[in-house]
């Protein structure tokens, strides 16, 4: 995901137990380009690394870099 046009950085950090990961994307169309799409890039990058075998998307937030 990090050598994807639009995503501005990735982190990943452990949590009570859980895997948190954090994406930062350069504005709302990207987001919705990379993630929403049912064929864009996360799904597809998702499906070859069979992220739904490995864990479960608890939910999204949106929000802004705080700076």
């Amino acid at each position: 995901m990090r050598l994807v046009d639009g995503v501005d950085m990735i982190e990943a950090f452990k949590s009570g137990g859980e895997v948190v990961v954090v994406a930062g994307y350069s504005d709302a169309d990207a987001y919705r380009r990379i993630v929403e799409d049912e064929k864009g890039p996360f799904a597809t990058i998702a499906s070859e690394v069979g992220i739904e075998q490995a864990g479960e998307w608890l939910s999204s937030e949106r929000g802004q870099t705080l700076g």
